[in-house]
């Protein structure tokens, strides 16, 4: 968060983090929703162009799946803080692309010389 936190606070976006947790019984019926991550209102798979996926789990997960993410031909169990971040930065620029662009005759007008 605090990398996000440098990066975006010039430009106006302010990170927001959000966890929720789940009960035993929903993570028995969909345990692959214990550590997906949500980025604007999309799947990080989404930002990166990633695959998901499972693997047998060694520990918390008892006999379920762990959910994976796949990269650039990288699994993954637990998500780098870097694709965290790469994902985070293009949901950014999306935002930037959308907000309202300021018009040129408010600043022509103002006599800056602008074309």
């Amino acid at each position: 968060m605090a990398k996000l936190d440098v990066a975006l606070r010039p430009l106006g976006i302010r990170p927001v983090l959000e966890k929720q947790a789940i009960d035993d019984a929903a993570f028995r019926a969909t345990p692959a929703e214990s550590n997906r991550i949500w980025i604007a209102g999309k799947p990080i798979e989404e930002w990166l162009g990633a695959r998901e996926g499972n693997s047998p789990c060694c520990d918390v997960c008892g006999d379920l799946p762990c959910r994976t993410m796949e990269v650039d031909g990288q699994v993954h169990e637990a998500i780098p803080e870097d694709l965290i971040v790469k994902a985070a930065l293009l949901a950014s620029s999306q935002l930037i692309g959308a907000a309202p662009a300021q018009s040129a005759s408010s600043c022509c007008s103002s006599g800056c010389n602008c074309r």
